[in-house]
C-alpha cells in the first residue's frame, strides 16, 4: 500500500525568478544531448521519488509477473502514482547546485501525468524526504512502432480508436495517444537507466518497462 508522504513546499528562495545564465549549463546539455540520442547512463543518484497518493480511482495489478521481482514492482507502482500527482508549475522552476534552471514540478493531487505535448525535457521538483531538488525526464510521445503497448490495449478490450501506434495517411502524421515518463529521479539531470512508464490518456492504462522497451508489463489503471 502506498503511503502519503506530502512533500513540503520548497523554500522561498526557489520560487518563481528569472532563470540565469551559466557556463554549467553547457555540462547539462551535453548530458541531455547522449540521453536524446538514445544513450542510457546508470548513476547512482537514481532513486524512484517518495512515495505519494495513489489516485482514488487507481487499480493496481495485484500479481507481479515473471522474471519482475517485489521490489521492481514497488517501485514502478510508486513512481505512477507520483506521477498521478505531479504536474507543471508553470512559471517556477528547480535549480541544479551550479544554478541551471529547469521547470518544475509540483504536488497536484489526482491532477498529475503532464501531457504528451510538454514532453521531452527535464522537470525538477523538491522532494521534502530528502530536502533536495530532484530531476526526472519525461519523454512525452512514445511512438510505439513495435506495437507491443497497442497490442496490450487491444487484448484488454480497448478499441482501434485508442490503442494505435504513430502512422502516416493521406491526411498526415497521427501520433500514437501514449507517454512516457521516467521511473527514477536523480540528484543531476545528466543521465538516465532503463526504466520506463508509458501511459494511454484515453483509458488510464500503465505499462512499465524495465529494459529500455524490450518488454513490458501491465501495471494498472493510474
Amino acid at each position: 500500500m502506498l503511503s502519503t508522504d506530502q512533500t513540503s513546499a520548497p523554500p522561498a528562495e526557489r520560487k518563481k525568478k528569472p532563470r540565469p545564465r551559466r557556463l554549467g549549463r553547457a555540462l547539462a546539455i551535453a548530458g541531455m544531448a547522449f540521453a536524446l540520442l538514445g544513450g542510457t547512463i546508470e548513476t547512482a543518484s537514481a532513486t524512484v521519488p517518495a512515495e505519494v497518493f495513489c489516485p482514488h480511482d487507481c487499480w493496481q495489478e495485484q500479481n507481479i509477473p515473471a522474471g519482475v521481482n517485489w521490489g521492481q514492482w514497488q517501485d514502478a507502482n510508486s513512481a505512477a502514482a507520483f506521477w498521478a500527482n505531479y504536474n507543471f508549475q508553470w512559471g517556477y522552476y528547480e535549480y541544479t547546485p551550479n544554478g541551471t534552471a529547469y521547470d518544475r514540478i509540483s504536488w497536484h493531487r489526482y491532477q498529475g501525468w503532464p501531457a504528451q505535448v510538454y514532453g521531452g525535457r527535464w522537470v525538477g521538483y523538491w522532494e521534502g524526504s530528502r530536502q533536495q531538488s530532484r530531476f526526472m525526464y519525461y519523454g512525452g510521445l512514445y511512438n510505439d512502432y513495435g506495437r507491443q503497448v497497442s497490442n496490450e490495449e487491444r487484448r484488454r478490450g480497448v478499441g482501434a480508436a485508442d490503442a494505435y501506434s504513430t502512422f502516416t495517411d493521406n491526411w498526415g502524421r497521427h501520433n500514437a495517444p501514449y507517454v512516457e515518463y521516467d521511473m527514477d529521479a536523480y540528484t543531476s539531470p545528466t543521465g538516465r537507466n532503463d526504466r520506463r512508464l508509458v501511459r494511454n490518456p484515453r483509458t488510464g492504462h500503465v505499462y512499465v518497462t524495465f529494459d529500455h522497451y524490450n518488454t513490458f508489463h501491465y501495471l494498472g489503471r493510474f
